[in-house]
C-alpha cells in the first residue's frame, strides 16, 4: 500500500530534527504542511522532544509549553496521544484565554466598566445573577486588549509559556496572530506554527502569514510527502494548488513553481473525475455520488439541499453575522449547540432516563449552585421540555418558552434584540439540520471537514446559488472574467474571490483517500465552454466526463 514509506518516513524524521534544532538554537518556526502530510504527528513528536529537554525544569518551575488548537477535537486527539501532558497547556483559544484571565478579577471587571458586578465567569451554558457572564467572542476580546495594554499581563504569559505553538495557523483569527508576535517580539518567547496557507478557509485568519514569518526570520520547515491519498488525487490536488491566480496576466493556466506533493500511496488505476451537469441533469448526480462522502461547496446550496433554508437566509440578511454563521462560530447559538443539540440527539436515540438526568446535573443553574431545588417542579419542565424538542414543528421561541426551570437561556429567551427576536421564529428542526451541517454529521460541509479523511468523497461546485461572491469557481477557471473588485484587491495584495476559491477546492478535493469526483452545475448551454476549460486545465491529471 505504501510504496514511498521509506523516503517518506527520512524526510518526516528530518522536519522532526529541524524543528528539534530550531527550539535548541532559540528560533521561532513554521511547519509547513501539505493536506495528509502528517502535521499532528509531527506537532505531537515536537511536544515530547520538548518535554524531553524540558520536562524537569518546567515541572520544578510551573512553566508549560502551550499549544493552541483550532477545535476541541483537535485538543482531544493531541492529549489523547501524549502519555503525559502534565507540562503542557493544551487547549483551544477561548480556553487558553480564560485560564489566563479567570485570576485576574479586578482587571476584567475595570474592562467592563460595571459597579455592580462582583464576579466575572466564562460559560458558554450559563449566566448567572450575580455575576457577569463572559461570552464566547469576548473571552478572546478581552485576552487580546489585556495583551495589547498590560504590560504585567504580558510578562505573566511570557513567564508562564515560554513556548507557544498554534496548531491550524492559517485559520487562527489575524488579531490573535498579531497578538502573539507582539509577545515574541517583546517578551522572547519561541512560537512554533502548524499549518499551510493553501488551506486556510476562514475569513478572520491572516492572509499575510507568510510575510509575517520571513520579516521575523522563522525557520520554514516543508512536509511534501502525502499519506492520505491515492497518486492519482495527489497530481489533481497539486494542479488545484498550481492554478495561477496571478490576475495581472491576461491568458492564465498554472504554475509550475508551486508547492507540490509526493505520494507515498501505491496507484490505485482509478481516475479522479470531473463530471459537468446542468441544473436540469441533477437526476444523474445520485448514481455519480453513490457510496461517498459529499462535500457541498455552497452554503447557500447546502442550506436547500439540508433543510435549514429558512435559517440560512435569515442570518444572512445580517451582513455583520453573515461570516461567523458561515464559520459555525455564531456566538448567539453557542447555547443551543451546547446543550439543546446533544439533548435532542439522545432524546431521539431513545437514551434512558438516567442518561438524560446527565443534562440537568451538569448544567442546571441549582445543581451547580448548590440551591434547593423542587425536584417535581424540575422534572416537570424538562419533560415538556423533551417533548418539545421531539416536535418538528416547534420553533425556537417555542423552546425557550418551554425550558422552565431546566437551564438558565435568560440571554436568548428574554432578549429584545432584533437578531435574536427573528431567530426564535425559526423552526428548531433548522437549528439541528445546521449544526449537522456545521459538524459534518450528515452531507459534510467544507468547514467542517478540515483534517478529516475519506476513502471516497464527491465536490459538488456550482456558481449559481451564490449571493455574496465568496467563492466562484467560474473566475478561478478562467471561464469568467475577474470583477473590478478582484483586481483591485489583488493590486493592494489582499484575498480576492479566486484566493478563497482556490484554498476551499483544494481543502474539499483533499480529503479524498482512493477516489475523487467532481461535479461542477453549469446553466443550461454552458456545458462545452466548461468542459473544454476543464480539459485545457485538468486532462492530464482526471478524466472529464
Amino acid at each position: 500500500m505504501y510504496k514511498f514509506k521509506e523516503e517518506a518516513m527520512i524526510q518526516h524524521n528530518r522536519v522532526r530534527n529541524e524543528i528539534a534544532q530550531s527550539v535548541k538554537r532559540g528560533n521561532s518556526f513554521f511547519v509547513q504542511a501539505g493536506a495528509g502530510a502528517g502535521k499532528t504527528k509531527s506537532l505531537v513528536e515536537t511536544l515530547e522532544d520538548m518535554k524531553k529537554v524540558y520536562g524537569y525544569d518546567f515541572k520544578k518551575d510551573g512553566r508549560k509549553i502551550a499549544v493552541i488548537t483550532f477545535t476541541d477535537a483537535a485538543t482531544l486527539e493531541i492529549k489523547n496521544r501524549l502519555m503525559d501532558d502534565s507540562i503542557f497547556q493544551i487547549s483551544t483559544i477561548h480556553s487558553f484565554a480564560w485560564e489566563n484571565l479567570k485570576h485576574l478579577q479586578f482587571d476584567l471587571i475595570e474592562s467592563l466598566d460595571e459597579e455592580s458586578i462582583e464576579k466575572v465567569t466564562y460559560s458558554v451554558l450559563n449566566d448567572l445573577a450575580d455575576e457577569y457572564n463572559l461570552h464566547h467572542h469576548e473571552v478572546v476580546e478581552k485576552f487580546i486588549r489585556m495583551l495589547n495594554s498590560k504590560e504585567k499581563f504580558c510578562q505573566i504569559i511570557s513567564n508562564q509559556y515560554p513556548f507557544i505553538l498554534i496548531d491550524e495557523c492559517q485559520d487562527t483569527q489575524t488579531k490573535i496572530i498579531d497578538a502573539f508576535f507582539d509577545l515574541y517580539k517583546e517578551h522572547n518567547i519561541i512560537l512554533g506554527l502548524f499549518g499551510d496557507m493553501m488551506q486556510r478557509i476562514y475569513l478572520h485568519s491572516h492572509q499575510n502569514l507568510n510575510e509575517l514569518v520571513e520579516e521575523h526570520n522563522f525557520d520554514i520547515i516543508t512536509k511534501e510527502w502525502n499519506w492520505r491519498s491515492s497518486p492519482e488525487i495527489v497530481k489533481f490536488i497539486n494542479r488545484v494548488r498550481a492554478l495561477d491566480i496571478d490576475l495581472s496576466k491576461e491568458n492564465r493556466s498554472f504554475s509550475d513553481s508551486a508547492f507540490s506533493q509526493l505520494a507515498v500511496k501505491e496507484e490505485t488505476k482509478k481516475n479522479v473525475e470531473i463530471h459537468v451537469l446542468t441544473l436540469d441533469e441533477e437526476k444523474h448526480e445520485s448514481d455519480i455520488v453513490h457510496g461517498s462522502h459529499v462535500l457541498v461547496l455552497e452554503h447557500k446550496m447546502a442550506a436547500k439541499r439540508e433543510g435549514f433554508q429558512d435559517l440560512h437566509n435569515y442570518v444572512s440578511s445580517f451582513s455583520k453575522k453573515k461570516n461567523s454563521f458561515l464559520d459555525g462560530d455564531l456566538g448567539e447559538l453557542k447555547e443551543i449547540e451546547g446543550i439543546l443539540v446533544p439533548l435532542y440527539q439522545d432524546i431521539i436515540e431513545d437514551r434512558s432516563p438516567i442518561d438524560l438526568m446527565f443534562y440537568l446535573r451538569e448544567y442546571n443553574i441549582a445543581f451547580q449552585t448548590g440551591d434547593n431545588v423542587d425536584l417535581k417542579v424540575l422534572q416537570k419542565d424538562f419533560i415538556l421540555l423533551c417533548q418539545t424538542l421531539k416536535d418538528t414543528q416547534s420553533t425556537l421561541g417555542n423552546i425557550l418558552d418551554n425550558i422552565g426551570t431546566t437551564f438558565d437561556f435568560r440571554y436568548l429567551r428574554d432578549s429584545t434584540d432584533e437578531f435574536v427576536e427573528g431567530l426564535k421564529s425559526i423552526k428548531w428542526v433548522e437549528f439541528i439540520k445546521y449544526f449537522e451541517y456545521v459538524n459534518s454529521l450528515g452531507i459534510g460541509t467544507q468547514h467542517s471537514s478540515k483534517g478529516l479523511e475519506y476513502p471516497r468523497v464527491s465536490v459538488i461546485l456550482s456558481d449559481n446559488e451564490q449571493k455574496w461572491n465568496l467563492y466562484n469557481f467560474s473566475r478561478l477557471l478562467g471561464i469568467q472574467q475577474p470583477t473590478e473588485n478582484d483586481l483591485k484587491k489583488y493590486k493592494e495584495g489582499k484575498d480576492t474571490t479566486l484566493t478563497r476559491t482556490q484554498n476551499i477546492f483544494y481543502v474539499a478535493c483533499s480529503r479524498a483517500m482512493e477516489e475523487l469526483k467532481i461535479i461542477y452545475y453549469v446553466p443550461k448551454g454552458g456545458k462545452e465552454k466548461v468542459k473544454e476549460r476543464f480539459e485545457f486545465l485538468f486532462e492530464d491529471v482526471c478524466e472529464i466526463v
